[in-house]
């Protein structure tokens, strides 16, 4: 075969090339060729080159593809083309249905030169699911493969449940023990963080530990370990896309001081493209904070504090509010939330033993915190914490947890020689990792720590803690406060709302849960449980069973995360956890998109302790907050009231010392009201720009018929031999054989149709994301050579050849690409009847004509004809081409100057800071850095300046009327 330059050909792979230059060398032929449409240009030998077949002459001739295969093959081009165009894909490929302010988010997000954004949505408008839905459209797009999502510890499993029911992708969690069980499989050398390509892991877990001169050998090797192993690794692991939940805790402080935590977006946000913070609350009302965390955003764009203009941050940030979003029926999202406290009397004579109990164990882990404090044992001050948790969650709990440990000292004090001194090491323990964490779980890795030194406290506290265990069995056999308060709460319910009122009952320990699971059962109630220890499967089914005739619910805090019940509507904190944000957390579950009536809360709250003080010292300043700016703006700041003041900590210290009812915890009070209401006050002030119009979301909704992915997948199996079949009592249910090597896949339940999918999640649904489509859409694009057919119309109409008798069919496809990467493609259908006409409106027509209407056909045609009709074919998609080539070079200029303004205000800015240094080795230095950093990004976006474009023929087809 003689090959020319020019000459079109094709890879043994099948992919289209150009010759672009012939060499001999060494007595073989080599082609160096531009592989098309994009390249590389690679050197192969000229023997391994096939000429590219003339789709021309196929037509001519009489050859050509059967009509089913050809319009798919059709589709196929047409949705590779939509993955390149603006708007939302995502919405139509998941069980999901996407809320008006969530669409807009996506397309927010899509919309940005750099896919960089902040989501500062209000609690409760399901951050979760537009950070996962900009995910996917990304990963639809092929712009995003691997991905970090970095969260609090408490929230990484509701993280990755979403995920998975919501939108069937496999996230691992990297904690410290899946990080040392990797570290065993593979080795310590290798980077961890490369093993899975979608990983969860939490901000405390991550961040750098700190170096100083007054550590230990051991513990500086150990950080040193750590800074390299799990962060700098971390940063260096190629992801893709970062996505950082909560990410106020981010941020600098107000002197510019960096945080562990601004490390990691710092070092993340110059290692990765696609780079999404999450947050409520991302000023915490204070500007310079909020600056630092926009400068993650846009390093160039905020730089100073007179950067925080209105203009400036709503071309980064993306805001809703809560009680401003509505649904697709334009109604409001979200129902009233009515709240209420609900006092546990034990004044009388049948709880004399309670009181004990509450006043002896108070003691006890009164004295043993204090103890922990002065030793540094904080792991050990925590467990402390979680006796006194337990000993106002229920006598059960307590009970149990005391034997424990009773069981643990006394086995060891029979251990011990005489010679033997019992020792307490600390363990590595990250106090403020354990706040986030489900207290269940804490409790269980913290009981066995013994906190003591010596013989004597040995003894000591072995002997109170049997004093204090039988305490608690006799109090356990008596009547109790609590489960009388809930009993009389669920009988006032359930008359006001009526006697099939479900009852979701949130408690902290599995003791209480399991305590009241048996209580409401010998009352004749269905109970079903939720709680950590469950796996997705398991809290599923729980799910379905609360959803059915069981009438309550018993809860963990683990166990509700991701958990939503909108189908339940009165909830009983049957214990309050100190952090108020968990109790927003559990509240979450029911006050939530899709709630059909007002929320009912009612927390318990035993009087008469130091918890009842301090929680009535602490909501009355919240209560102030919550008239003043409303229940939702509260709930946003919640987060950074617990980071700054360690409400579970006050409650901890006014017990340890006793001072409940003094000034200074008014005092501190005090301070957590005038801190919420300077956040509040400034929110308007630092997230000024107006909502974007809601109303206006179906405009950005890219919508993917349906019945055009079934018509691909149809024509597809057609070609294998294979068909698709509906079933004879469910005609939108399928059913397929896909042929896989020697065999057959065979795929059954099948649904193309979103709403069907979202009611039935045992259906298998096929979607424009799903990897069966994925592969099926490749294999049907990556012919070396554009596809032929000769199509009779069955009955032709308005719209379709009728109007111009026989035609030609050219479907070309425009390609417009930078050289940093960036791809757009849009298919353009010419037709041309027989007489040399042009009928824009019919080529549209034909793209979108169903396959069953039109037959196949296989007779010569005139090759002089049919050439002159493509000659003017390929003219006029030229010119059409032309136009929106020009359009959207434009718009691209557009972009990139308004970038390069940006750049250019940035580097003057630091050049004139750099003059300022007054040695002059150092200044120039500094000059020279800024100089080099100024031309690399100058350079970097001169590369998105310049489109190339492509024009192809991807299509080709003969049409006749009947």
């Amino acid at each position: 075969m003689n090959f020319a330059i020019g000459s079109s050909v094709t890879l043994p792979s099948g992919q289209p090339a150009r010759i672009i230059s012939l060499a001999n060398l060494f007595g073989q032929d080599y082609a160096d060729i531009f592989i098309e449409p994009t390249g590389p240009v690679q050197r192969v030998l000229l023997s391994e080159l096939k000429p590219r077949s003339d789709p021309l002459a196929d037509l001519a001739q009489g050859r050509g593809e059967p009509a089913p295969l050809f319009f798919a093959r059709l589709i196929a081009h047409v949705l590779q083309s939509t993955l390149t165009q603006p708007g939302v894909l995502s919405a139509a490929n998941f069980r999901i249905t996407p809320l008006p302010h969530q669409v807009l988010a996506v397309d927010f997000m899509l919309g940005q030169f750099k896919p960089r954004a902040m989501i500062a949505d209000e609690v409760g408008l399901g951050k979760t699911i537009e950070a996962a839905m900009i995910f996917e459209e990304l990963k639809l797009r092929r712009q995003a493969r691997r991905v970090l999502i970095i969260t609090p510890a408490g929230l990484t499993r509701q993280w990755q449940d979403e995920l998975t029911t919501k939108f069937s992708e496999q996230f691992m969690i990297m904690d410290r023990n899946m990080f040392a069980a990797l570290g065993e499989m593979h080795g310590k050398e290798t980077n961890l963080w490369k093993v899975r390509d979608q990983v969860i892991t939490s901000l405390d877990f991550i961040k750098p530990r700190r170096i100083h001169p007054e550590l230990s050998e051991r513990e500086r090797q150990r950080r040193e370990e750590h800074n390299h192993q799990v962060f700098d690794n971390l940063v260096h692991a190629g992801w893709d896309m970062v996505i950082i939940d909560e990410a106020d805790k981010l941020s600098k402080d107000e002197d510019g001081t960096e945080t562990a935590r601004y490390k990691i977006g710092e070092a993340l946000s110059e290692a990765v493209p696609v780079f999404l913070l999450l947050t409520a609350t991302p000023h915490q009302g204070k500007p310079n904070k909020f600056m630092y965390l926009l400068s993650l955003v846009d390093p160039y764009g905020f730089t100073r504090l007179e950067d925080l203009k209105p203009e400036n941050v709503s071309k980064v940030v993306w805001r809703t509010r809560k009680r401003a979003a509505i649904d697709a029926q334009k109604k409001p999202l979200f129902k009233q939330r009515i709240t209420d406290i609900y006092p546990v009397d034990r004044s009388g004579a049948q709880y004399n033993l309670e009181r004990s109990l509450y006043d002896k164990v108070t003691d006890y882990v009164s004295t043993n915190y204090n103890r922990a404090l002065g030793r540094n044992d904080r792991a050990f001050g925590f467990l402390m914490i979680l006796f006194q948790r337990m000993l106002t969650s229920s006598t059960q709990a307590i009970t149990d947890s005391l034997e424990k440990r009773l069981k643990m000292l006394v086995n060891w004090q029979e251990e011990l020689d005489e010679s033997d001194q019992p020792k307490a090491e600390q363990m590595d323990f990250d106090e403020q990792e354990a706040f986030d964490e489900d207290a269940q779980a804490v409790a269980d890795l913290l009981i066995d720590l013994p906190g003591i030194i010596n013989r004597a406290e040995l003894s000591k506290e072995i002997l109170v803690l049997g004093e204090l265990v039988n305490l608690a069995k006799g109090a356990l056999k008596e009547t109790d406060s609590k489960v009388a308060a809930l009993l009389n709460i669920v009988d006032e319910i359930r008359r006001r709302e009526g006697p099939q009122t479900k009852f979701l009952v949130f408690t902290e320990f599995i003791a209480t849960q399991k305590m009241l699971k048996r209580t409401l059962e010998e009352l004749g109630f269905k109970v079903c449980l939720i709680n950590g220890s469950m796996d997705l499967n398991a809290r599923t089914l729980a799910r379905q069973e609360f959803a059915g005739d069981t009438q309550f619910m018993v809860s963990t805090d683990a166990g509700g995360e991701g958990v939503n019940l909108q189908f339940c509507h009165a909830m009983v904190n049957y214990d309050l956890p100190w952090n108020p944000m968990k109790l927003e957390q559990r509240i979450g579950r029911l006050d939530r998109i899709g709630q059909a009536h007002n929320v009912i809360v009612l927390n318990l709250i035993i009087g008469e302790t130091v918890e009842q003080r301090v929680r009535q010292v602490l909501e009355n300043k919240l209560a102030i907050i919550r008239t003043q700016f409303g229940e939702d703006k509260l709930a946003d700041i919640l987060s950074t009231l617990q980071e700054e003041f360690q409400f579970d900590k006050l409650y901890m210290e006014a017990i340890a010392k006793r001072q409940a009812e003094s000034a200074a915890l008014e005092n501190i009070g005090e301070q957590i009201y005038q801190r919420a209401r300077q956040i509040l006050e400034q929110d308007d002030l630092l997230l000024p720009q107006a909502q974007a119009e809601l109303y206006a979301h179906e405009q950005r909704l890219v919508a993917i018929p349906p019945e055009r992915l079934k018509t691909m997948l149809s024509g597809y199996l057609s070609a294998q031999g294979e068909t698709l079949n509906s079933y004879a009592r469910q005609p939108d249910l399928y059913y397929f054989d896909l042929p896989v090597g020697g065999g057959k896949t065979r795929y059954s339940d099948v649904v193309f149709d979103r709403q069907r999918a979202v009611e039935n999640d045992s259906l298998v649904f096929l979607h424009l994301n799903h990897p069966l489509i994925r592969e099926i859409m490749t294999k049907l694009t990556d012919g070396a050579k554009a596809p032929v057919a000769q199509l009779r119309l069955r009955n032709p109409g308005a719209g379709t050849t009728s109007e111009a008798g026989s035609g030609l069919l050219a479907v070309y496809s425009l390609g417009m690409t930078s050289a940093k990467g960036r791809s757009q493609r849009e298919l353009i259908p010419i037709f041309l009847g027989s007489n040399g006409q042009s009928n824009p409106r019919l080529a549209r027509a034909l793209l979108e004509l169903p396959p069953e209407s039109a037959d196949t056909v296989f007779s010569p045609l005139a090759p002089e004809m049919l050439t002159g009709l493509l000659g003017q074919a390929r003219q006029a998609a030229e010119r059409v081409s032309a136009d929106r080539f020009t359009a959207e070079q434009l718009t691209n200029a557009e972009k990139i100057d308004r970038e390069r303004e940006k750049l250019e205000q940035y580097y003057r800015k630091q050049e004139k800071a750099v003059r300022l240094i007054g040695i002059e080795n150092i200044r120039q230095a500094k000059e020279r850095e800024l100089f080099e950093r100024r031309r690399a990004d100058l350079d970097a976006l001169n590369l998105s300046a310049n489109l190339v474009p492509d024009l192809q023929l991807v299509g080709l087809a003969w049409v006749v009327s009947s």
